[in-house]
């Protein structure tokens, strides 16, 4: 079950909160809040962001229920399947075996279900933190929330540190969405035979060789500066630490290194992970603004 470990876990820190950390921010906010009409719209959206935020959990109890089911069809196909076995399956393991495949599915739609409920969260935390700092235009995507603040701190410096530092956001939950789920290239979504989760997408690509000589190339060129490359690793590998650094390589090699990652594929980010991330946001912001 190593793989289910490292992807996700039911110590998950969606999965051990009962209650939402913004709930006291918000009430600490409102009660400080002199105009009736922005104390509503801080309840609407608090009200929009809490039903964001309760979905997560249900969705990684699926997956991880999902995980259940596809490990137990692998183990009972092996035991089936291998040559010198003469075991008959019952009628529990033929239902099994039979529904492998929408077992398989289902892990595929609840994963996808996590990013895009994920996305969605950050997008209504960002409106919510908007209506605190007093404004009354408050953008529809986390971006463009955090876009705003390149150019103005809104009276709070402190926010505007913090959110210009979060760059994990695009790297393992809005370009997964975006390139995998919203806008998908032909592809194989493949899971682990050993604990039955999805743990990475193989696209389908006409000419991985091509992408391969260019994965060789920027390796040599850029392992001075990201030290890592200087290992013998896969190309999966190479990709994902130069999309990791991407910002550190020539505007020419961000956009070569944007294509080959549209034409190749990825590993997907561990749930366990990216949770983490939204989490720590959350706790910010639930201090900063109490």
């Amino acid at each position: 079950m190593t793989q289910q470990h490292y992807f996700l876990t039911n110590k998950n820190c969606f999965l051990k909160t009962k209650r939402n950390p913004l709930l006291d921010c918000t009430r600490s906010v409102v009660n400080s809040e002199e105009d009736e009409i922005h104390k509503k719209k801080i309840r609407l959206q608090y009200r929009s962001t809490d039903y964001a935020f309760s979905f997560i959990p249900i969705i990684l109890k699926r997956i991880l229920i999902d995980a259940k089911q596809v490990s137990k069809y692998y183990e009972i196909d092996y035991k089936i399947n291998e040559p010198s076995s003469k075991k008959i399956p019952s009628k529990k393991e033929r239902y099994i075996l039979s529904h492998g495949l929408e077992f398989k599915h289902q892990e595929y739609l609840d994963v996808a279900d996590f990013f895009i409920h994920a996305n969605i969260l950050m997008d209504q935390i960002g409106k919510l933190v908007s209506l605190f700092l007093g404004l009354s235009n408050t953008s529809r995507s986390f971006s463009k929330h955090k876009s705003s603040f390149l150019k103005n701190d809104f009276g709070n410096k402190k926010y505007k540190r913090y959110i210009l530092n979060t760059n994990w956001y695009e790297r393992l939950l809005k370009n997964p969405r975006d390139d995998l789920i919203v806008h998908p290239y032909p592809l194989l979504w493949t899971d682990a035979a050993v604990g039955g989760i999805l743990v990475s997408v193989s696209r389908i690509s006409l000419d991985k060789k091509s992408l391969a000589k260019q994965l060789d190339k920027l390796k040599l060129k850029y392992q001075g500066k990201i030290t890592s490359l200087q290992s013998e690793i896969s190309y999966q590998i190479i990709l994902d630490l130069l999309l990791e650094k991407i910002n550190e390589l020539e505007k020419d090699d961000q956009h070569r290194i944007t294509i080959i990652f549209k034409n190749w594929g990825r590993i997907l980010p561990p749930l366990d992970k990216v949770s983490k991330h939204i989490f720590d946001y959350i706790s910010f912001v639930s201090k900063n603004f109490n």
